[in-house]
Formats: C-alpha cells, sequence, structure tokens
C-alpha cells in the first residue's frame, strides 16, 4: 500500500512539473510573439515614411494615442494627429529606420525603447534633414489581440538648427489622469521624492530613484545609461550656487504587474542664489517604473522633451 501511495504521488508530482514546464513553454512563446509584432509597428511606420502613406501610418496608433514630439505639446486622439502627419507627408519626403533596443510585455501593456534615424526632404526641392534620436513608447494590445502605440515620447540625439526649431500655438490636448490599482499613489509618491530632491539640493536622493541599470534619455543629447552616468548628467542642476524649483504636472499613471509608466508636464526653474534671471524649462516626460524586490518603485527609463523654448525671466 505503501508503495502505491508512493508510486502515485509520483506520477501525480511528474504530471504537475510537466504541465508547468508546458505552461512556462507557452508563455514564452506568447510573450516572443508580442515582441515580434511590436517590433512589426516599428516596420509599419518605415514603411509608411517611404511610401508616403498617411493612412498607415496613423494605424499605428490607438485612437486615443498620445504623442509627445519635441517643441510643442502632446497631441492628444489620433484625429488630433491626423492634420499634422497629413501635412508632414504632404510637405516632405520621408525615411525613417527604426532600431529597437528593448521591449517589455505586461499582460496587455508593453514599453519599447528604439532609437532612430530620421532623413527629410522638401518635396519641392531642396536640402535633406538627417536627424538621429531616441524614442520611449507605451504599447496597448487592441480587442482583436494586435498592439498599437499608444504612447510615444521621442527627442533627438543633438540640437536641431536654429533654423528647424519651429514654434507652435498649438493648446495642449486634454489628458486625464488614469487611476488603476494603485497607480496614482505610487506615482505621486515618486514625483514627490522627485521634488525633494530638488528642493534638498540632494543629489544622492536623486540618483537614489533610478534602478542602477537606469536609461535617461535627454532631449538634444545622447543617452545615459546607468547611476554614475546619471550622477553626472545630472550634477548641474544641483550646483549649490543655484536654486531649482520644480513643478510636475501629473497625466496619466498605470500599474501593470511589475512594470508601470507615468506620462506628466513638468517645469524646472533656476534661479541663481547670488541673484540674477530665473530661467524655465518646459517638458513632457514619459517613465517607465520597475517593481523592487522590497515593493519600492524606480525609473527604469525615462525619456523627456520641451513643450516650447525655455523662458527668462
Amino acid at each position: 500500500m505503501k508503495k502505491s501511495n508512493w508510486l502515485l504521488s509520483t506520477i501525480i508530482l511528474a504530471i504537475a512539473l510537466a504541465m508547468l514546464s508546458f505552461a512556462i513553454s507557452c508563455q514564452k512563446q506568447d510573450t516572443e510573439a508580442d515582441i515580434a509584432a511590436i517590433t512589426e509597428v516599428y516596420s509599419q511606420s518605415t514603411l509608411a515614411c517611404s511610401t508616403g502613406d498617411a493612412e498607415l501610418y496613423l494605424s499605428i496608433f490607438t485612437e486615443d494615442a498620445v504623442v509627445m514630439a519635441p517643441g510643442s505639446p502632446a497631441v492628444i486622439g489620433k484625429e488630433e494627429y491626423r492634420p499634422i502627419i497629413e501635412g508632414l507627408f504632404g510637405l516632405l519626403d520621408l525615411e525613417l529606420v527604426y532600431t529597437v533596443d528593448e521591449v517589455g510585455v505586461s499582460g496587455d501593456r508593453a514599453f519599447a525603447r528604439s532609437s532612430f534615424q530620421y532623413w527629410m526632404t522638401p518635396k519641392e526641392g531642396g536640402e535633406t534633414t538627417a536627424i538621429a534620436g531616441k524614442e520611449l513608447d507605451i504599447f496597448k494590445r487592441e480587442a482583436d489581440g494586435s498592439w498599437k502605440m499608444y504612447i510615444e515620447c521621442y527627442n533627438w540625439d543633438a540640437p536641431l538648427p536654429a533654423a528647424k526649431l519651429a514654434g507652435t500655438s498649438r493648446e495642449p490636448g486634454v489628458a486625464k489622469m488614469a487611476q488603476e490599482d494603485d497607480a496614482e499613489a505610487i506615482v505621486t509618491e515618486y514625483y514627490d521624492r522627485i521634488k525633494l530632491a530638488y528642493a534638498t539640493g540632494d543629489i544622492d536622493l536623486y540618483v537614489g530613484i533610478y534602478t542602477a541599470d537606469a536609461m535617461m534619455m535627454p532631449a538634444d543629447a545622447p543617452i545615459v545609461i546607468g547611476s554614475e552616468q546619471i550622477r553626472a548628467a545630472s550634477q548641474p542642476f544641483f550646483d549649490p550656487s543655484i536654486s531649482v524649483d520644480v513643478a510636475i504636472y501629473p497625466q496619466e499613471a498605470v500599474i501593470a504587474g511589475d512594470w508601470g509608466f507615468a506620462r506628466c508636464t513638468a517645469t524646472h526653474s533656476v534661479t541663481p542664489k547670488e541673484g540674477g534671471a530665473t530661467t524655465t524649462l518646459y517638458s513632457k516626460v514619459l517613465e517607465i517604473l520597475k517593481r523592487q524586490a522590497d515593493g519600492s518603485w524606480k525609473c527604469y527609463i525615462v525619456c523627456w522633451n520641451s513643450d516650447r523654448p525655455p523662458t527668462v525671466e
């Protein structure tokens, strides 16, 4: 009887392990399929630019997409984005090449980090402008199982020539703070740490909000990777001769498993402590947050660009 029970237990354990192995294998295959589908979105974007197909380009976005382009307020919704893309495709011949550097999938949400090369030539003739940049995107799985781009945030690796910086009077689109699970509380606490670091001039506190392998994608500069590079890049804002007042305006926050993303606008007002003009910088920011082993949340990737030129008071 004992031998029979032992044999039965062994068989049940073997079946359970086989089922677990099968489930893990299926999950891995599903994730690989999701990553391939998300990568294909960038191929469709490239094809749309090279063929001048505005409809194909717009088809990669969700209906409620948010586009955070340098130098202007965020565009909210595909229909608000449509005239911008149709105008762009009507004026310019475009070539776009992406390199997808990282994709992370969690349920029906995903993020992707990429770099790109972009060439623009006026259709009526003229000089071709070549631009290199970097991009951070949030994707949603649609009801039909396809992946579409929900939030796009990108910037350039170096400043554009002054002649290329065209201003805009367009008003920002309407956005709301998403409240999923405890996303709002998590992101609010995260932003509070950022503001406290600037208010106290504590660069150690600031660097501590990032994971050790975090990536910072600053506007008009190359990507910054890891704690030491982030410290060096952030040091000018913690110079003891200046004071920095940071205001953060949350737009959206979502938690998906051990990942989260947060979108906001922010201002950094920099004033010399010995007196002088205050310079205010305006930014749109997209961040990927990662849950740590102790349950805390830290920034894994951040990408930002300007809403408008800086002001000097």
